[in-house]
């Protein structure tokens, strides 16, 4: 559903595992049941690292759109990923409460993979980060990019989330449920943000640039819209001069008689008569 020809932006954005309790073992497989694959809210992912909304509507909308389903060790992030990375499957897509609602089923199968279960057993890591693209807008009023669709293209089990309030530990205490809407990301690192206000400044910059723009697009048309009548006007004026220069020019053509010449009435001519004339002899008969 994209919204016009908007472009394509892909994202990574990290969330909390659930609490031990939706930990359910499978032979050599672990399945993570009901995780917030991805909740409603204003996330700064990994990949942009900039602020951007996620809309309620559009995540449970857009909640069963993947274009695949595979479950990684890691993020691409520039590096291809060979197949021994893919660590599992994302099962059971649906809508949550205000968030895209899943299962994790952690195959077991390689070496990788049965290491990811023994660290999410620990506790070591805790959040899962969707991959995921789609066209995006910018919210001048709450200076915020949103995104306006989405397709999923898989995630990743990761270390550490960009959001402080969506931990393992922290959902334990909390007692929330699957499928909830933890709260936005709030951040105390001064990197982010610098950023967020050089982006301010760079969209206000833009703005006032846009502006101007606008501006001397008007003055330009007012201009071509005057520059056009001028235009009709010389052509009127130059079919005019054509038209007396052809009638010049047909005068010009127009023998005149001699000045002071008395004008002679029309009269018919006759041969005298014995006066005889052909083609190469004039005689009289005799």
């Amino acid at each position: 559903m994209p919204d016009g020809d908007a472009p394509e932006v892909r994202r990574e954005l990290l969330f909390s595992l659930p609490p031990p309790s939706n930990f359910e073992r499978d032979g050599p497989a672990l399945v993570i049941r009901g995780i917030n694959l991805l909740a409603a809210g204003t996330w700064t992912d990994s990949a942009q690292r900039t602020p951007c909304t996620y809309r309620p509507e559009i995540v449970t909308r857009d909640a069963a759109n993947w274009a695949d389903s595979t479950l990684w060790a890691r993020h691409n992030g520039g590096v291809p990923r060979s197949v021994a990375e893919g660590i599992g499957r994302i099962e059971n897509q649906r809508p949550g409460t205000d968030a895209a609602v899943g299962d994790l089923r952690l195959h077991g199968l390689t070496q990788l993979s049965r290491d990811i279960i023994a660290l999410v057993e620990a506790g070591e890591v805790d959040a899962f980060s969707p991959e995921l693209v789609g066209p995006e807008r910018y919210n001048a009023d709450e200076k915020v990019y949103e995104k306006t669709a989405i397709t999923f293209l898989g995630g990743a089990i990761v270390a550490k989330g960009a959001c402080a309030t969506c931990t393992l530990r922290r959902n334990n205490a909390a007692g929330e449920e699957p499928g909830e809407s933890p709260a936005a990301c709030a951040t105390d690192d001064p990197t982010e943000d610098t950023m967020t206000a050089e982006l301010e400044a760079t969209i206000a910059k833009l703005e006032a640039e846009h502006a101007d723009l606008v501006r001397q697009l008007g003055e330009a048309q007012e201009t071509n819209t005057k520059i056009a009548a001028d235009v009709g006007t010389l052509r009127d004026e130059m079919r005019e001069l054509e038209a007396i220069k052809a009638r010049l020019l047909k005068i010009e053509q127009t023998p005149m008689p001699k000045a002071g010449a008395p004008a002679e009435p029309a009269r018919e001519l006759t041969v005298p008569a014995g006066l005889v004339i052909t083609k190469t002899e004039i005689y009289s008969e005799i």
